[in-house]
């Protein structure tokens, strides 16, 4: 609970009182509205936001950079020529170790980061 001022009478309300207690105006609860950010704003923002989130998560790297928005990745794609390449020379015993990285190692996570007007930021995975 937070106290704010009477917009009439200027004394102390909590601020999940629907009025005044001392003059009986109404209390406005509302958020102020938030103020738009420029373009250099928001750009500054989605770096900042970039930096927060590849610090976090390893070997991540960014994919694609916009004005506000970026895709980040992780993981690598396999390189299935080179293991059909170890399969045919190993006369297809390479073909364990291929269907075991297919499986779990060789995936690519991606998502994308997005700075709005106001400067918040989401993210979405991508398929």
């Amino acid at each position: 609970m937070a106290l704010i001022a009477c917009p009439e009478c200027g004394r102390q309300v909590s601020d999940k009182a629907p009025g005044c207690p001392h003059c009986g105006a109404p209390v406005a609860t509302e958020a102020p509205p938030q103020r738009v950010l420029s373009s250099e704003e928001r750009k500054a923002e989605l770096a900042r936001s970039i930096a927060s989130c590849l610090g976090r998560r390893g070997e991540w790297r960014v994919q694609t950079l916009g004005d506000y928005y970026a895709v980040v990745a992780s993981g690598h794609p396999l390189n299935h020529l080179l293991h059909l390449f170890l399969t045919i020379f190993t006369a297809g015993l390479w073909a364990l170790v291929w269907y075991y990285l297919a499986t779990t190692a060789g995936r690519v996570t991606r998502f994308r980061l997005a700075v709005d007007e106001y400067g918040n930021w989401t993210t979405e995975p991508l398929g």
